[in-house]
């Protein structure tokens, strides 16, 4: 019995592994723009006018900004923007991939 519970628990995880979607340049914006995104207990905020707002002590500001199918980003002390591939699972979760193939993925939030 508990070996079914496991596996039902376990079920939709693997199930959603195969749920990513890669995003459109316009899909980007509309997903980010006027949201947030939490990353492991930290929230970053998308404004529509291309700022962004990394909610650690103290904040940190900076920008965003989509090209082509990409998003990225500059945050201090970084001087240089970086892009990242985007993929969601209908629209409530997204994975951000960078440059080096390395990835986080966070919940998208109002």
């Amino acid at each position: 019995m508990r070996r079914i519970a496991l596996v039902l628990m376990l079920w939709p995880v693997a199930a959603a592994a195969h749920d990513w979607t890669p995003l459109t340049g316009g899909e980007i914006a509309d997903l980010l723009s006027g949201h947030g995104v939490v990353f492991d207990g930290v929230r970053q905020r998308f404004d529509g006018s291309g700022a962004t707002v990394l909610e650690v002590s103290p904040p940190r500001r900076g920008k965003w900004r989509v090209r082509g199918d990409a998003y990225c980003t500059v945050i201090p002390p970084l001087t240089s923007w970086t892009c990242y591939r985007v993929e969601s699972v209908h629209g409530e979760m997204v994975r951000f991939t960078g440059p080096g193939g390395a990835s986080v993925e966070g919940v998208v939030i109002p």
